[in-house]
């Protein structure tokens, strides 16, 4: 199913090939709807307007880096134990992912670190309206739609957080 221009909800099953649930009640939301509606396509609307604005080039998802259900979680923390990168995103309490989120991406001709610094950039100038939280890592970006708590944007760098997605 189609979810804004360049995004598709395909895209968003995990990594072991559970769908993403399109069709799931959001019981977190006052007014409700489904996740489709409230998680979905405000993260897909906010990576166009990332993929626009970094020469409208396609944004990719790392291989975990879409919607995980816990049991995605636990299966990361179980294959790759040394990897403490691996460990402490799925293993983040506050993950953005198991709830339909979240997005771990990449760009062709940007570096994790230059990817970042425009996001941060475009939500500094107001441009990017549902994202509320945005984390660095060596390879990839992580950018979810959380709601903002009175702090405004979590964010995170490399392997040190002050919130985590």
């Amino acid at each position: 199913m189609k979810v804004t221009e360049h995004f598709d909800s395909i895209e968003w099953t995990s990594h072991y090939g559970i769908p993403y649930p399109v069709d799931r009640v959001d019981m977190e939301e006052d007014r409700g709807g489904t996740w489709l509606v409230r998680r979905l396509r405000p993260l897909c609307e906010t990576l166009e307007v990332i993929r626009y604005a970094a020469g409208d080039q396609p944004i990719a998802l790392t291989p975990h880096g879409g919607y995980r259900t816990e049991a995605d979680q636990a299966g990361i923390i179980a294959a790759h134990p040394e990897d403490a990168q691996a460990c402490l995103v799925a293993g983040a309490k506050t993950s953005q992912h198991p709830k339909g989120r979240a997005a771990d991406i990449q760009h062709g001709s940007l570096t994790a670190r230059e990817l970042h610094a425009l996001i941060l950039s475009l939500y500094r100038h107001d441009r990017l309206p549902y994202l509320g939280g945005l984390g660095l890592y060596p390879t990839f970006v992580h950018c979810d739609v959380r709601k903002r708590d009175t702090g405004g944007l979590a964010q995170w760098g490399g392997l040190r957080r002050s919130n985590v997605g």
